[in-house]
């Protein structure tokens, strides 16, 4: 992760982030008695776990005097748990936090005794270093020699300033601003002890889809620092000395007993049923509420719509910076009306967070809309309603980042909130034959054409989870091409579009072979057919047909792990000598396609990737003259040997996030873990590098990738 910005004052953080106003300490007007016991017990642990207690028993104790002098608003019972060598568990994955805050009382365990990530708001992750520093030991001894039986608490402002200017940071300072042209920036990495803290984060947003930010405590020997993930970047704050500036101490701790649950960063929008509970292992049935949107004929209205969540999430994003797609089932609320809405009908709410500078994804739907016309729009989303938020200081969209000055590091850019309102369609998976499959799937791919050429917008991030069906009256099903967040409007001409948009897109298993390199092409038409055949092998090695799913089949791993060449090579060897490999690991239900799409798509490919060979060996042929006449076995083990890199640059682009809407996840596991080596690296200096000569016709790839023969090979 390298959206790190650091430095913002323990002070702003507490105040804009965790909500708590420092007037409500009645700062000078009591003595904080520090306990040297409870002190000592921390300093002497030899071992990181054996500090684990000792902390929140500091944290507790702060807390029983701070209540003895000061009325604190008390949103939730919360309680600091060491956690030790327990296991908090999320829907794929389980994590080790070292502390979690969670509300007293709570049912923390289910059935079998796991504890749940989404029980809990915070995590705390602990350091001990071994090796203290200098530093580290004169403050050891500092706090040894010190009196401590008591401290006057005395006005934050004394030390430290609240809402400090960039004065206050001299030459290490910068505020971070944002412009509409600003590009990608990479900040500082995390380093690995950090990278757990985030990963609870991680869980956190992840499991229920109820979060909109993340805070967690990094405590390293003496010092702590707070830590805020959203799905713009990650901020932390100054390092705080705890035990030397109890005043600090103190803000913290009436902070985190005293927070709400929007500064805990619980979405705000939808509302649980019972405020009053610990009300957030779950969104079902919770109010959305959206106090204006806009229709699908782009008429604003400022009155409200009211609509009930009928379940859990179908879909949450894993990932922490990103869109963070969130997709709910809901209903329209009894009593609630809306133009276009029936309150018997199944509709989805769809939450993200775009980049500034993409195309709105309700604007682009209309315009595809309008542009297909009647006879196709039953094969695109049937936007109902939107809501764009652009100002993180609007309520509706809060995000404490918006609050926090002094900031050094790299600005991120810039997202906004975005909710859509849209039909309940169906899942692939979910078809019930091979008819209704290739009914829906010749859909998708025809609809997906007539958009490219009607209303000059290519998809760009197909995948088996955005191929949807609906189901008229009479029970036919008609394939529905959803999520049209990554589209983009392209050029009539294509090669204008090469020769401006450099930019990666896609949800990695299904990302086609030319683009699977450190410096990829630009997205085009063809490329999108190509991803449609690997959605065609995808489901063929998976789906039952049945509502079932065959687990991940270990054949397709080599897609989506290890570097960029070896996941292309992986996908070349599909279409070429591990084909009959995986023919053979067809499900049943798609074994009549073999014949009849499957080996006709295969040739298509087989002849592209001919021509890519041919490609490569002309550029050989200029680097070594006595290469010419090579065979394409030779070529391939020159090109996959060590002395050649492809001509690798490091140019990813930030959207990359191999994101889809697969309400079932699976695809989030296939990708997990999973991200490319560095092929720029030192382990491939002095490769040689390859400059492959243009396409003669680069939107057909010298015309072996058509529509018309991709259709040939479906036999429509």
């Amino acid at each position: 992760m390298d959206n790190l910005q650091e430095g913002v004052f323990i002070q702003d953080f507490v105040q804009h982030v965790l909500g708590f106003n420092r007037a409500s300490l009645q700062l000078g007007n009591w003595t904080y008695s520090r306990r040297r016991d409870l002190m000592e017990e921390y300093l002497d642990c030899a071992s990181e776990p054996g500090r684990y207690k000792p902390f929140c028993s500091l944290f507790e104790d702060a807390y029983s005097q701070l209540l003895e002098h000061v009325d604190l608003p008390k949103h939730f019972n919360l309680k600091l748990c060491p956690l030790g060598s327990t296991r908090a568990h999320g829907d794929y994955n389980y994590r080790k936090p070292d502390i979690i805050v969670v509300g007293e009382g709570v049912e923390k365990y289910e059935s079998d005794g796991k504890l749940l990530f989404k029980e809990i708001p915070l995590c705390m992750e602990f350091k001990k270093n071994f090796k203290p520093s200098q530093k580290q030991r004169e403050e050891t001894k500092r706090l040894r020699a010190g009196s401590f039986s008591s401290e006057l608490v005395n006005s934050l402002q004394s030390k430290r300033k609240m809402d400090s200017g960039i004065e206050d940071r001299g030459k290490q300072a910068r505020v971070t601003t944002q412009t509409d042209d600003e590009a990608q920036v990479k900040g500082k990495q995390l380093t690995a002890d950090k990278q757990q803290l985030a990963h609870y984060a991680l869980e956190s947003l992840y499991n229920i889809g109820n979060r909109r930010f993340i805070i967690g405590i990094f405590v390293k020997d003496l010092t702590l620092s707070l830590w805020y993930f959203d799905r713009i970047g990650v901020i932390k704050s100054e390092e705080l000395y705890f035990l030397l500036e109890p005043e600090l101490f103190m803000f913290i701790v009436a902070a985190v007993y005293s927070c709400d649950s929007e500064h805990l960063g619980y979405e705000p929008l939808p509302q649980p049923p019972d405020r009053d509970g610990w009300p957030f292992s779950s969104i079902k049935d919770s109010t959305l509420t959206l106090p204006c949107y806009s229709t699908s004929d782009l008429q604003d209205v400022d009155a409200p719509v009211t609509f009930i969540v009928s379940g859990e999430a179908l879909h949450t994003q894993y990932g922490i910076v990103g869109r963070g797609t969130v997709v709910l089932p809901i209903r329209l609320s009894p009593g609630s009306s809306c133009e276009g809405l029936n309150v018997d009908r199944h509709y989805t709410a769809k939450f993200s967070w775009p980049v500034h500078t993409r195309v709105a994804e309700d604007d682009l739907i209309r315009r595809i809309r309008t542009a297909a016309g009647p006879r196709w729009q039953r094969h695109i989303p049937d936007l109902k309603l939107s809501l764009t938020i652009e100002r993180a200081s609007n309520k509706l969209a809060f995000l404490p980042r918006a609050y926090l000055k002094s900031l050094t590091g790299p600005a991120p850019e810039t997202r906004f909130l975005r909710i859509l309102i849209t039909p309940r369609y169906r899942r692939l998976r979910d078809v019930q034959s091979l008819e209704h499959f290739k009914k829906v799937f010749v859909d998708v791919v025809r609809v997906h054409r007539v958009v490219f050429l009607k209303a000059n917008v290519l998809y760009r991030d197909l995948s088996l989870a955005n191929i949807m069906f609906r189901r008229d009256k009479k029970k036919h099903a008609s394939g529905v091409l959803n999520d049209w967040d990554l589209g983009e409007v392209v050029p009539a001409n294509q090669e204008d579009h090469i020769a401006t948009s450099r930019h990666r897109t896609g949800t990695l298993p299904f990302m086609v072979m030319e683009l699977l390199s450190e410096d990829p092409p630009v997205h085009i038409y063809r490329h999108d057919l190509e991803s449609f055949f690997w959605i065609l092998m995808w489901a063929a090695l998976h789906l039952e047909l049945d509502g079932k799913e065959r687990p991940i089949n270990p054949l397709v791993d080599p897609w989506t792990q290890g570097s960029w060449d070896m996941m292309a090579s992986a996908k070349q060897q599909v279409i070429g000598s591990k084909f009959l490999e995986y023919i053979s690991a067809i499900t049943p239900a798609f074994q009549p396609l073999v014949d009849e799409w499957i080996w006709p798509l295969r040739r298509l490919f087989s002849s592209y990737d001919e021509a890519r060979q041919a490609r490569e060996r002309r550029a050989l042929e200029v680097l070594d003259p006595s290469l010419s006449g090579t065979t394409n076995r030779k070529i391939t083990e020159i090109m996959e040997g060590d002395d050649y890199d492809g001509g690798f640059t490091d140019d990813e682009d930030e959207d990359f996030s191999f994101e889809d809407e697969d309400s079932g996840s699976r695809e989030d596991q296939a990708r997990k873990s999973r991200t490319p080596k560095d092929l720029n690296g030192p382990q491939n200096a002095g490769k040689l590098k390859l400059d492959l000569p243009p396409w003669n016709q680069p939107d057909t790839a010298d015309g072996t990738v058509t529509y018309e023969k991709f259709m040939d090979a479906l036999g429509v």
